[in-house]
């Protein structure tokens, strides 16, 4: 087992925050979500609600996930940067999410994906991406997402270390982890790699909303 990280948004949601989660992104737009009411007594993780919204993302074939985070955020930086069909620069935003398959290849390289989320001034039409290996997802159903955080320069088998920690407190605290979508984990960073302290890095685990 090891996890999958909640991409999906819902620009209209009220931002909440718990502790000290709330110096999540200072100065960039980020994916605002609601808390729901089965938070962890113990605080080792939280309990998101997010609702669709769009994201750009690409494709990366790499050996690992931090290679094709470096790759995939080079495409998907010029991409905001004007490399679009209307040639307008986009606001960069938080976090930089991977998308990393849980049982990867030891042998051969995996196919990763990384996304940045669309600001709100663009959510309704963003631009088309003239890269034609980046590519615009609209995520259009509900999830729910157990996300826990940690700090420090992410790299190797970290994502992995702490999704497995994630499940283990999930398990801890109840959480049927059958209905848990298993097959990915997703690696999300907030920070520039300039800040070298207080760092925020997430892992999360994604289940389907209740309707």
């Amino acid at each position: 087992m090891v996890s999958m990280v909640g991409l999906v948004v819902c620009c209209m949601f009220v931002p909440m925050v718990l502790g000290d989660w709330a110096d999540t992104a200072v100065g960039y737009e980020h994916p605002v979500w609601n808390l729901t009411d089965n938070q962890p007594k113990d605080g080792s993780y939280q309990v998101r609600r997010y609702a669709p919204c769009h994201w750009v993302t690409t494709n990366v074939t790499a050996w690992t996930w931090d290679e094709a985070d470096g790759i995939g955020f080079k495409r998907l930086f010029a991409y905001i940067n004007g490399d679009n069909n209307r040639g307008v620069k986009i606001d960069m935003t938080v976090p930089v999410v991977v998308k990393i398959i849980s049982n990867p290849c030891v042998f051969c390289q995996n196919v990763f994906t990384v996304y940045f989320y669309i600001p709100q001034l663009y959510q309704a039409n963003p631009p088309t991406p003239t890269d034609p290996s980046v590519k615009i997802k609209f995520l259009d159903k509900a999830w729910v997402e157990y996300a826990r955080r940690f700090t420090g320069f992410a790299e190797g088998m970290d994502p992995f270390v702490e999704t497995n920690q994630l499940w283990r407190d999930m398990e801890r605290n109840g959480v049927n982890c059958t209905k848990i979508f298993d097959s990915y984990m997703y690696m999300s960073g907030f920070d520039s790699p300039f800040k070298m302290f207080h760092r925020h890095n997430e892992v999360s685990l994604q289940q389907q909303a209740d309707k």
